[in-house]
């Protein structure tokens, strides 16, 4: 099956290249990967990168994360052209030094996309043209598209990519965003195709049961097990639920560190990976580009649960194929646990954009009325209906169609309609051509005794699912709804569990995971927030949301500047610490976490500090 990026090239500029057992890329492009090509290697771990480094040339690698980055570099540390890593503790002294440095003779920098911006200027200082001299390589050139939604500058390379005299993409699993750049007959597409066995045993297991069907996993395996799962909730409830906090080890992002040691008391936490454990977690930091370099070749399990983690998702296309190859020394088992979910109606390609279409006219209408609109109040009321359209998500601060987040889009509705059905993941499994899959089905019996009345009220279990499904329900808030799907869920835990639902109103997720879920508890919290009087935070709320902007960053600085007078003025006896903006506003999210994203800003002093994004407002004001 060719890649669908094909559609944009003419079939004379496609190629195949073979490639034996034990050969690498650059076995078989001895002097380099050529310009304008997108190279699809097939199976991960056949050199791409080695390949480059080793061409006598100046190379500017883009890789989708910093621990990438931090395992080439410490890897090609004693190369002839050592890799500069741009990180953090890499300042601009440092970029020129690595570059005014005659023993180099071919420079290799390695930064990933959203640092890519700060090559510019030593660049320049070197007297080096940044186009013409160096090479530019974008290196699992798939995330782009499926990151963008949460990683809004990961597509700055691309704004800068065509301009390069010498550039190419690569990947394994190949994604290529839908530019002007690539039409034509400007790109060739390269398709290694291995002349040996590649294709790894994997069984797919559907199940009415997460937990149920891991813990029967790995009780039939005496190897080491590599879970890889892009939820830390879930990652904590299997290692409680499945009992392995004597010998487990978690690697995930930054953001994630404190939540699972401060909250949730995990000690074997690391943002950088050292060694296996017995049962070892990692998130999509580790999903892709890492070389995992171990004595041992663990059981590999992929945990979905499309259920209650819709952010757990594998695409059987890339992230599975990418997963199955991050040990450089094998491994045994290959297992993707997961369910499906009907809510993931197959939705055809051209309906969905016809759809986004008439929404950007649409919303074009709206600006044409707010320039004719002469009034103060007749501009604001149109500026107030822009702010809550979730078509916004997808335009540009000019007002124009955002070609990567559509793509995003696009790819997260084809990938989560996958799940729609057993048969729809095994289609795709299948026309990925990538693993020999088994299909296993385990259904796990109701824990509920035939005959016993179910008690009445909420359990501490629902009202946990029902506060993750809020929660996810508001990640995918600026998402359009087209099944209607998201509305009715809210309106159903609105009706079954109005207490979880409006204590989950007043004060958001993280608090209930304080509080442990515990209804007593809760109460207690919810009666403190009533006994402010109502009348006396509508005043309060029009303060708030007068000085606060939607799609702002804030720092815990501006928070404390912008909310402690207003607090002070209303006779409020609180501090405005940061932790407050959740009680007012929906906070843009981190996918891994489900926490609110900390957000890099940079002071006019150069302090780099972090805050929140405000992507809407909790509450509707009425006199």
């Amino acid at each position: 099956m060719k890649n669908p990026i094909l559609q944009h090239i003419p079939e004379k500029n496609y190629h195949e290249v073979h490639i034996m057992q034990g050969q690498v890329l650059e076995n078989l492009f001895p002097n380099g990967i050529e310009t304008n090509t997108i190279l699809d290697k097939t199976v991960p771990g056949c050199g791409a990168t080695t390949c480059e480094i080793n061409m006598p040339r100046h190379s500017i690698i883009i890789e989708p994360n910093v621990p990438v980055i931090i395992g080439k570099e410490e890897k090609n540390a004693q190369h002839k052209n050592p890799i500069l890593g741009i990180r953090e503790g890499v300042y601009y002294k440092d970029i020129i030094e690595y570059l005014n440095n005659d023993a180099i003779p071919f420079k290799k920098l390695m930064v990933t996309p959203e640092s890519y911006g700060r090559l510019k200027a030593p660049i320049e200082d070197a007297k080096m043209d940044l186009f013409n001299d160096f090479w530019l390589v974008i290196d699992e050139c798939d995330r782009v598209i499926q990151d963008s939604d949460y990683r809004p500058s990961i597509a700055a390379p691309f704004y800068d990519f065509f301009k390069f005299k010498n550039k190419y993409l690569v990947s394994a699993t190949p994604l290529v965003p839908r530019l002007n750049g690539f039409k034509g007959d400007r790109f060739q597409f390269i398709k290694i195709i291995p002349d040996y066995d590649y294709r790894p045993d994997m069984d797919l297991i559907r199940t009415n049961e997460i937990m149920g069907a891991i813990k029967e996993t790995i009780a039939n395996t005496k190897n080491k097990v590599a879970f890889f799962i892009n939820q830390t909730d879930l990652i904590i409830s299997c290692i409680k639920s499945l009992g392995l906090e004597k010998n487990y080890h978690v690697y995930c992002g930054e953001g994630s560190v404190d939540k699972l040691i401060e909250d949730n008391k995990l000690t074997n936490v690391s943002v950088n990976f050292n060694k296996l454990a017995e049962y070892t977690f990692f998130t999509s930091r580790f999903f892709s580009a890492v070389d995992l370099d171990t004595k041992e070749k663990p059981d590999i399990i992929m945990v979905t649960d499309c259920t209650s983690y819709p952010y757990t998702i594998i695409d059987p296309f890339t992230s599975a194929i990418q997963i199955s190859g991050r040990f450089r020394n094998g491994v045994n088992r290959i297992t993707h646990i997961t369910n499906t979910n009907s809510k993931y109606q197959p939705r055809e390609e051209k309906t969905i954009r016809e759809f986004l279409r008439d929404q950007i006219g649409a919303f074009n209408v709206l600006n044409t009325f707010e320039e004719i609109t002469s009034t103060e109040g007749g501009r604001a009321l149109l500026e107030e209906i822009k702010e809550k359209l979730s078509i916004t998500k997808f335009l540009t601060n000019e007002g124009k169609a955002n070609g990567f987040l559509i793509e995003n889009y696009l790819y997260t509705e084809k990938v989560n309609s996958y799940y729609y059905s057993l048969e729809r993941l095994m289609e795709a499994y299948n026309n990925a051509n990538y693993f020999c899959i088994t299909q296993i089905d385990k259904t796990f019996a109701s824990v509920q005794v035939k005959g016993a009345k179910r008690k009445p009220g909420i359990t501490l279990e629902q009202r946990r699912e029902n506060a993750i499904s809020l929660r996810n329900f508001e990640a995918e808030k600026m998402k359009i709804d087209f099944s209607g799907e998201r509305d009715r869920g809210i309106r159903r835990i609105k009706e079954e569990d109005p207490f979880t639902y409006e204590f989950y109103m007043l004060s958001g997720y993280d608090e209930m995971v304080e509080l442990r879920f515990d209804k007593a508890r809760m109460e207690t919290r919810l009666q403190q927030l009533k006994n402010k009087d109502k009348k006396q935070q509508i005043p309060i709320l029009n303060e708030i949301y007068t000085v606060f902007d939607i799609g702002e960053v804030y720092t815990a600085e501006d928070t404390k500047t912008m909310l402690q007078p207003i607090y002070d003025r209303h006779g409020i006896k609180e501090k405005a610490t940061k932790t407050k903006l959740v009680q007012y506003f929906t906070l843009e999210l981190n996918p891994e976490t489900g926490k609110p994203k900390e957000i890099n800003v940079t002071r006019e002093n150069g302090k780099r500090v972090k805050g929140n994004r405000i992507t809407g407002r909790k509450y509707e004001i009425t006199e």
